[in-house]
């Protein structure tokens, strides 16, 4: 897919996960390709520089034939713990990641 081809489109995005120059984010975008209605939902990974400016970028997606709606709570960062490598040693440190 290129986006040239593409037309009305809609897009939405997830709430970002961001960890120092790092960020994650999950996409949905619901458009017509090719003459053809299309839903992709993906995840983009990000690696920011010291001006904020994309250095890397990395996204996966699924194709869907026709368009689509996310399913409920779609996007929305639900609350959770995860379990984190402390950098200077080898303990595990457990984070919170909440809503903004």
């Amino acid at each position: 897919m290129a986006f040239g081809e593409e037309r009305d489109v809609r897009a939405r995005f997830g709430t970002p996960i961001v960890d120092g120059d790092r960020a994650a984010v999950e996409w949905w975008a619901a458009l017509v390709h090719e003459g053809r209605e299309v839903t992709l939902a993906g995840t983009s990974v990000l690696h920011f520089d010291a001006d904020g400016l994309v250095l890397e970028q990395r996204d996966t997606w699924n194709v869907r034939h026709g368009r689509s709606e996310p399913p409920a709570g779609w996007g929305a960062q639900e609350r959770r713990s995860v379990v984190r490598r402390a950098p200077s040693t080898s303990e595990r440190t457990t984070a919170s990641i909440g809503t903004a």
